[in-house]
């Protein structure tokens, strides 16, 4: 089962895709495609639970999540301000692929009414313990009682998702009529993403998460998917991420911080910074 692999492009399902290059994980290959019809780079893997859960383990969490902790809540809090900003109103909210709840907290302080929806069983108990709302498994498994949200936002997520439009298509479906979405995601535009990526085509080893991110997005990509699934995006911008790759040696990682730090002034000059911050309204 494990060498089922996809055949057409995750946004708009066209067949007619270019071959870019392959890599190879203790696993199984990955090939990564640019579609020829609407662009969107993404690979043929394909993600089984239980993979999922082995990927974002309690480990993950202590090794990689909290290392970066003191800049998501920075970004989270700017990011709900100019929510509030937009929107004039606090409501109910659904955090998709919640983690360990960080952002429902600073939201929950900003008088919003949160719930939140995670995969990994360690990050969602965390996040219970913390006293939040929060649920194990996918986004289509909220229960009904808490549904028909005002807000839907997702950090770092539709990256992962096997099948983006179905996903944003459910999200569509329990948000408010004048309910609005926030993603956010890799930006493959920006020079780092590209940077990785080229690292990765050239040493055929994983400097662009392989493994995990199935789709590689651009703000071209990322509205026309969203133009699939019934919204309307009507701001999108970059940001900063402050995701870094793990060594345990020293000097290796001393040496991956100057390269990031180098390649996020690049990304400042050249205007396409690592991320992407997509707002939209439900049609």
């Amino acid at each position: 089962m494990h060498n089922v692999k996809l055949k057409n492009c995750r946004v708009c399902n066209s067949d007619h895709s270019k071959f870019l290059f392959q890599l190879r994980d203790s696993r199984e290959e990955i090939r990564f495609f640019h579609c020829l019809e609407c662009g969107m780079i993404y690979t043929d893997l394909i993600l089984f639970e239980r993979r999922v859960q082995e990927t974002y383990s309690e480990n993950y969490f202590k090794e990689h999540y909290l290392e970066v902790l003191a800049s998501k809540v920075l970004f989270f809090n700017d990011i709900l301000e100019s929510i509030e900003n937009e929107t004039g109103r606090v409501g109910k909210i659904l955090d998709v692929g919640c983690g360990i709840g960080t952002f429902l907290e600073i939201a929950r302080d900003r008088g919003w009414d949160t719930t939140g929806i995670e995969v990994s069983s360690f990050a969602a108990q965390y996040a219970r313990d913390k006293k939040l709302r929060v649920y194990e498994g996918f986004v289509g498994q909220v229960p009904l009682e808490y549904k028909e949200f005002d807000l839907i936002t997702a950090w770092d997520v539709i990256e992962h998702v096997e099948k983006p439009i179905d996903f944003l298509s459910i999200i569509n479906s329990i948000l408010k009529e004048d309910g609005f979405l926030v993603l956010k995601m890799p930006n493959t535009c920006s020079i780092s993403v590209r940077f990785y990526m080229k690292l990765s085509h050239i040493s055929k080893r994983d400097y662009i998460h392989a493994t995990t991110h199935l789709s590689h997005f651009t703000a071209k990509t990322i509205s026309l998917a969203l133009k699939k699934a019934h919204f309307r995006v009507f701001k999108i911008k970059t940001a900063s991420d402050s995701a870094l790759i793990a060594h345990d040696i020293w000097w290796k990682k001393c040496l991956w911080k100057m390269i990031a730090g180098f390649l996020r002034c690049a990304d400042i000059f050249h205007g396409q910074r690592a991320s992407l911050v997509v707002m939209a309204k439900k049609k």
